[in-house]
């Protein structure tokens, strides 16, 4: 469903840096740095091979919760020597209807699919031309992993506890 491309095929020099988090808690990588590309209007999130959660992103596309409905600005995974590194993205702006359907729709993913995006937050949700799409879609993880997640082994935390009483009550 989504093109390749090689990391190795990216001029940075023709990118502008965004934003920078450069963390490493203990053994995890945390770091991720995002590029605009203003001649086509791109946005490149790029992170280490050694990224917490370089996986994640390949994981919820395989489980079919980003799809056309939930991430429909995204274009492309990056890729260097068969490791995810991460994705391209059409630029989106703010989203500024009710998202009580797109939080519907997120539930039915986390449901059918056994995966919740636990970055699920109002800011985390952007326009792409008319309809609502995800950003930071490494967020995700399956719900087996959820004890785990609560448990702070991944340094992270759900952005929206609606979202995170929703995945608990599902999970039992």
């Amino acid at each position: 469903m989504y093109k390749s491309f090689n990391l190795e095929d990216i001029d940075f020099s023709e990118l502008s840096l965004v934003k920078e988090r450069n963390k490493i808690y203990g053994n995890q990588d945390h770091c991720r740095w995002i590029f605009h590309d203003k001649n086509n209007n791109l946005y490149y999130k790029i992170w280490n091979p050694t990224y917490i959660r370089k996986d994640n992103l390949i994981a919820g596309i395989n489980s079919k919760f980003y799809d056309k409905q939930t991430v429909p600005a995204l274009k492309y995974i990056i890729y260097h020597d068969g490791v995810s590194r991460g994705y391209i993205m059409d630029a989106v702006s703010e989203f500024k209807k009710d998202g009580s359907e797109f939080y519907d729709l997120i539930k039915h993913k986390t449901i059918t699919t056994s995966y919740f995006y636990f970055d699920y937050c109002k800011q985390h949700i952007m326009n792409y031309k008319g309809q609502p799409c995800l950003i930071d879609l490494e967020g995700i993880y399956p719900l087996v992993e959820l004890q785990n997640f609560l448990d702070h082994k991944y340094n992270s935390s759900f952005a929206d506890n609606n979202y995170k009483k929703f995945v608990c009550s599902i999970a039992k």
